[in-house]
């Protein structure tokens, strides 16, 4: 299942759509104004890429999770920037497709280990403050529960 998914988000309106925009050519400055981009952003499959990916990152690619939940944010006032992102979550995925959530059978009794994995930020989303922390726990080489946490400091 997860290596069949990454080929389906490839579907045409999200695979190569590109960013281009008559009136952002027009312009020699380097930043267009805010309106100006948002407007440039209309008929761009954002949200539906943001919700395959979603779908993605629940099921097979946590790897993904949390940046997939930073752009989830965006979904209203989408920038280049935030679309930009998105394809380059698209190229990793693609460059990645044998990575994911597999269960691994265990021939050995003794190669059943149960590992914990933890790790955390201090506010350092520019947009929110928020924290975020992420756990992962192991049996043996299978990846049986994981759980990424945004906190309000």
């Amino acid at each position: 299942m997860h290596r069949k998914y990454p080929r389906t988000l490839q579907h045409d309106r999200i695979k190569d759509h590109n960013y281009t925009n008559a009136a952002s050519k027009r312009y020699n400055e380097k930043r267009v104004s805010l309106n100006e981009e948002r407007i440039a952003m209309i008929g761009v499959p954002y949200r539906e890429a943001i919700g395959a990916l979603m779908y993605l990152s629940v099921r097979t690619r946590p790897d993904i999770s949390i940046l997939v939940c930073i752009l989830a944010k965006h979904v209203q006032g989408s920038r280049k920037v935030h679309w930009e992102a998105v394809n380059r979550i698209m190229r990793y995925l693609k460059g990645t497709k044998e990575e994911g959530l597999i269960l691994h059978k265990t021939l050995n009794k003794n190669d059943i280990k149960a590992s914990l994995f933890a790790d955390a930020d201090l506010g350092t989303d520019p947009d929110d403050r928020h924290s975020r922390t992420g756990v992962v726990c192991q049996l043996g080489r299978s990846t049986i529960w994981w759980k990424l946490e945004n906190k309000l400091l």
